[in-house]
């Protein structure tokens, strides 16, 4: 079949065809259009093949008859790439969604075929926050991407001190120098002067925890890091996911609509906030009976009465936040979360709102009553908040009034039969107080759910 009969055979996927994309891709017999930012933003791989205007459009990627053709790659694990440009940073909470893995899997898959390494670095994150990953394949998965030693520290503990030796299989997973180091290791480990479990303790180990027991031989854990670690490939060392902004990508896009600030104009796409808010979607949506609608031209941009720092940070959540996120808490990162959350109580962003607030949460801990008023505030499930509202459960002093309005009345009325209940279950006693809290908490939320769905 000629390339032109390809593509007359090839369909438009019905979401993904967006009409302020600037390129057109083919995979098997679909025919995606895209912002080609994601692209560029993501890998080098794409750029000899992606057009720099919008003149020829018989260029790969110009237009449906002549798309950017992707071999090798199956339909579902593209849009699975599309859905992490688009979708993913809606997607990060507190409660962990294992609907999301085979997600996570297309995503890793296409970010190492195409080079994609800040993709592949929070794809390999997500899988192991799902705990969907085996210890030999984290640890390959971690030297591979550059993750840093803490991500892998718990699986090479066990793989070193376990009773089985490496299979085949578990080889070729983790790669020629990477199980010959750990193989030689496990061998010096295992001749290394020890002790017999019946002896209840080794002269190296801090504590019985430490200990690995084997057909009645123990090895120590203790020590390991200093002589395995520094011998692993040099790419295992801790690379954050994107710390510094790539504000450059944005600066030349083909944007569709515009905004101004104070006294800047800054320009996005209009997909990104009709996504986003259902303010801008509804504004938007209205018809403009022939009249140049605010936004559509930089010179004719739509203001908005708030600070322009919020605003960037907007456009940072909608196009790099997705390339952010890691297992290393970042502190830096949290005044622009909380000017994400600014902007998006104030344009109804629910969704950005709870992702943020979890965000916040990740990167610095929020306060107990700051995770209860945001875990109401925005409909977020109270199993994320659990813990906190044990602990003000559980603390001598009652709520105070500036606390009980930022929870809200019915979680402040909750509070307080839970500490009511767990007393009175406990006899008034502080010490039998603890154990009997969080049955008490879980029974109250429950009933509170029931009440409003009555």
């Amino acid at each position: 079949m000629q390339p032109n009969d390809a593509a007359r055979c090839a369909t438009r996927h019905g979401t993904h065809y967006l009409d302020d994309g600037d390129v057109v891709v083919r995979v098997e017999h679909t025919l995606y259009r895209l912002h080609s930012f994601h692209l560029r933003r993501s890998t080098t791989y794409f750029n000899g093949m992606l057009a720099t205007d919008d003149s020829d459009a018989t260029k790969d990627g110009g237009s449906d008859e002549h798309p950017l053709v992707l071999e090798g790659v199956e339909s579902l694990d593209f849009e699975h790439l599309l859905w992490f440009f688009y979708e993913s940073a809606y997607k990060w909470s507190g409660i962990i969604d294992h609907h999301l893995t085979p997600k996570w899997e297309s995503v890793l898959l296409l970010a190492e075929k195409f080079n994609m390494t800040q993709v592949a670095k929070v794809a390999c994150y997500a899988l192991g926050r799902a705990g969907v990953l085996s210890d030999v394949r984290k640890i390959a998965l971690g030297v591979k991407h550059g993750l840093g030693e803490d991500w892998i520290l718990e699986e090479l503990k066990r793989i070193l001190t376990r009773d089985s030796p490496f299979s085949i299989e578990e080889g070729r997973e983790l790669g020629l120098d990477t199980v010959v180091i750990l193989a030689a290791s496990r061998e010096t480990r295992a001749l290394q002067a020890g002790g017999l479990c019946a002896t209840g303790h080794c002269p190296e180990c801090q504590d019985m925890m430490a200990i690995s027991c084997a057909n009645g031989w123990h090895t120590c854990q203790n020590g390991f890091q200093d002589t395995v670690l520094p011998s692993l490939p040099c790419s295992l060392q801790h690379s954050p996911t994107g710390a510094e902004e790539v504000l450059t990508y944005r600066k030349n896009l083909r944007y569709d609509f515009f905004v101004k600030l104070e006294s800047t104009v800054l320009g996005v796409h209009s997909y990104h906030l009709e996504r986003a808010s259902s303010v801008f979607a509804d504004m938007l949506a209205l018809p403009t009976d022939g009249v140049s609608r605010e936004g559509k031209t930089r010179d004719h941009p739509l203001v908005l009465d708030t600070k322009l720092r919020y605003f960037e940070s907007l456009l940072w959540f909608l196009y790099d936040s997705p390339y952010q996120w890691s297992s290393k808490p970042n502190t830096s990162v949290s005044p622009r979360w909380e000017d994400v959350l600014i902007v998006a109580d104030m344009f109804n962003m629910e969704e950005v709102c709870r992702v943020a607030t979890y965000a916040l949460d990740h990167n610095g801990m929020l306060p107990d009553i700051r995770r209860i008023s945001r875990c109401v505030r925005h409909n977020i499930d109270k199993a994320w908040a659990l813990d906190a509202i044990r602990r003000v459960c559980i603390r001598e002093q009652a709520l105070n009034k500036d606390e009980a309005r930022e929870v809200g009345l019915d979680m402040a009325m909750l509070i307080a039969s839970a500490r009511e209940a767990a007393y009175k279950a406990s006899g008034g006693r502080i010490s039998a107080f603890v154990p009997v809290i969080g049955d008490v908490i879980k029974n109250a939320l429950l009933e509170g759910r029931e009440q409003q769905d009555m």
